[in-house]
């Protein structure tokens, strides 16, 4: 599939430039049915699409840890589902989003699911094994 950007003049309303383009770029689905795709190549407005979207994430689940803290219920299974949902926003942050995200703001972001975690395990911080690989990939890459 060809994607082009067009440039139209503002007072005539008439095509100047046609300029094919190639498919790289942040890509996403809008709600709007009327739009199948969109596919920003702006860095900038990559990283504040993201920066909210994430955050709407975090603040999804910790909302939920919350009223699962407050009532009470903070047993084995529900506590293993929240652990289950951090690590699998950990691996889009890590796997999907951090080409486009800056090291401070994956830093941040991996900081507060870290927060998230340890409130989760009551204080009791577990030993994570997803940790161990994460700084294993560290090391093979050399940074």
């Amino acid at each position: 599939m060809a994607s082009f950007l067009i440039k139209r003049t503002t007072t005539t309303n008439k095509v100047v430039k046609i300029i094919k383009l190639k498919n790289t770029g942040y890509e996403f689905n809008p709600k709007n049915k009327s739009v199948t795709k969109i596919i920003v190549k702006d860095p900038l407005l990559i990283q504040k699409i993201l920066v909210i979207k994430f955050n709407n994430a975090i603040n999804k689940l910790s909302k939920v840890i919350y009223n699962i803290i407050s009532n009470g219920e903070n047993d084995e299974e529900s506590s293993v589902i929240l652990l289950n949902e951090i690590n699998r926003l950990r691996s889009i942050l890590l796997n999907k989003y951090r080409k486009y995200l800056s090291k401070q703001q994956e830093k941040h972001f991996l900081d507060q699911l870290q927060l998230l975690e340890f409130e989760i395990c009551g204080g009791h911080y577990s030993f994570n094994l997803f940790d161990i690989n994460l700084q294993e990939e560290k090391n093979r890459r050399g940074k």
